[in-house]
């Protein structure tokens, strides 16, 4: 039996005509996906040629960064329109780097914000599994002398698409452990 009045199902039928918005006020036809992180690149900054992610001993090792370095960090993020297309040349806001020897623990993590690089002072590079040169719109320099020598750090970005889950964080808790430690550096 219906146990809903004429006005609650009035309501709903109104709700679901309306594109059954969220809490936010979004309707399900046009939730804004989540931006996504498809690479980073690890180089030095007195020798360019240096891509230290290269230097991985095996495919799901941290990256091995020399002490008392310099080195850029560059990130590849990308967001999507509400139709799915990659948006190649939408920069994200306030991109941070945070730094954990705890791969599911960021809660100590001091935020680093990263410089927004834009297309037209890119890094150029390969994602992982690609021979695709695509931008790499974010980085940050890091002087490895402040990593503690043998110890593993795991790295989290976020930025912010103005959505309604900003800011999105990657790698999150729910990521497989072989692409949590992609995103790991040691400094012998």
């Amino acid at each position: 039996y219906d146990t809903l009045t004429p006005g609650e199902l009035e309501a709903i039928r109104q709700w679901i005509d309306a594109g059954a918005p969220n809490v936010y006020g979004v309707p399900a036809n046009a939730l804004d996906p989540p931006p996504v992180a498809v690479g980073w690149d690890v180089i030095d900054v007195a020798d360019t040629s240096i891509h230290y992610e290269d230097m991985r001993p095996e495919l799901t090792a941290s990256i091995p960064v020399p002490r008392d370095t310099e080195v850029d960090f560059y990130f590849a993020l990308f967001d999507f329109s509400l139709d799915g297309d990659l948006l190649w040349d939408v920069v994200l806001s306030d991109p941070k780097l945070y730094l954990s020897e705890d791969p599911y623990d960021f809660s100590a993590a001091v935020p680093m914000d990263m410089d927004v690089l834009g297309l037209a002072g890119a890094h150029w590079g390969n994602p992982l599994f690609s021979t695709v040169s695509i931008p790499f719109l974010y980085g940050i320099r890091i002087n490895t002398g402040m990593f503690v020598p043998g110890r593993t750090y795991f790295v989290r970005i976020s930025a912010d698409d103005g959505g309604p889950s900003s800011p999105n964080i990657w790698p999150d808790n729910g990521t497989p452990s072989y692409l949590i430690s992609l995103m790991s550096i040691v400094a012998p």
